[in-house]
């Protein structure tokens, strides 16, 4: 059972340390030294189960990107691993190497520093930090110094997550955000995949190449029924998911307009709800072929490539920071009852 009374400390997770949420009902783990990554969230009462968690602290460090709320800065891929801007190079690991690109960032693996533990007045909150500047090794692939900050809250309304991006540089930070966030599936105890539907506020589909490059296109092409399906009814989140990134627009619930995803498990009345706002504006689905018992809907800043996409930034998202500007990406998960 967890507690009323909310609370937030720190403990061990598999040897690592961790920080460890109570309120609301919700109760989250947050592991520091891996990305500030939210690899737990549960609502006992409710018994929702809400994040893929790994089993370990091993798994979780060699595939970070598929567990919990994983920080992916820049998101998805660069073709190649190099882009210029404002006169300089940034260069990242080719660590996809059949396809030739760098693939999710290196801010999932960096340790961050907890900044402040607290708990009071219904919620539990952390905050954590880290901050590039000539002394890291990061530094040497992405020479900007800057401070990303990731701030949690739980309470009665769930999960509250903003990520902040500061630029400490006298020139401009290229930036790209994005969350790799891994739902469990089914996510209520005794539940079945077979009883969800997944809702997701997508617009324009732009294909991805995966037979090559596993970059979008560089051309939209809506897909009306996907497209519909989506916003509308819901897919079967244990159904593979169409190669495509999207652009966000809002969808309806309950009369009101709504950026994010729903994930619904009519049978247990629940739905899950994922909802950001501020500047993402793409969106990837992925569910590695439907039956591994998780879905990833990951909310993006830009286009896949953009750096080296060609596209006007109105279009792709590519909007560096100023010097001194910040960029904020909130969201929110909880689990609701049905209306």
């Amino acid at each position: 059972m967890y507690a009323d009374i909310p609370r937030a400390e720190r403990s061990d997770w598999d040897g690592e340390d961790a920080l460890i949420l109570s309120a609301g009902g919700y109760e989250a783990v947050v592991i520091p030294g891996a990305g500030a990554n939210c690899v737990s969230l549960r609502h006992a009462q409710r018994g929702a189960d809400l994040l893929r968690t790994p089993p370990g602290a091993a798994q979780m460090r060699e595939r970070p990107q598929v567990y919990g709320l994983p920080f992916l800065f820049p998101p998805n891929r660069i073709r190649g691993g190099y882009f210029e801007h404002a006169g300089r190079a940034y260069r990242f690991d080719v660590n996809e190497p059949e396809r030739g690109n760098h693939i999710h960032g290196d801010l999932i693996r960096c340790p961050f520093t907890v900044r402040t533990l607290s708990a009071s007045d219904g919620e539990a909150r952390a905050a954590l930090s880290f901050t590039n500047d000539e002394t890291t090794p990061y530094y040497r692939d992405f020479p900007n110094r800057f401070t990303a900050t990731v701030s949690v809250t739980l309470s009665r309304r769930g999960l509250t997550h903003t990520a902040v991006i500061e630029n400490h540089s006298d020139f401009p930070l290229p930036l790209g955000v994005g969350f790799h966030t891994a739902f469990a599936v089914p996510f209520t105890a005794g539940g079945s995949a077979r009883d969800c539907r997944l809702r997701v506020s997508v617009d324009e589909h732009w294909p991805i190449d995966r037979a090559g490059a596993a970059v979008t296109l560089g051309h939209t092409d809506t897909d009306p029924a996907v497209r519909s399906a989506l916003r509308e009814t819901g897919v079967s989140p244990c159904e593979p998911f169409p190669a495509a990134q999207w652009s966000a627009a809002p969808i309806d619930r309950n009369g009101k307009p709504f950026l994010g995803a729903l994930l619904r498990d009519e049978a247990a009345g629940l739905e899950l709800v994922y909802e950001v706002g501020g500047p993402y504006r793409f969106f990837v689905l992925w569910n590695d072929g439907g039956d591994k018992g998780f879905a990833c809907v990951e909310p993006q800043t830009w286009l896949i490539n953009a750096p080296l996409c060609g596209l006007p930034p109105d279009i792709c998202g590519f909007a560096p920071i100023p010097p001194g500007g910040r960029l904020v990406c909130p969201s929110r998960i909880a689990v609701e009852r049905i209306e």
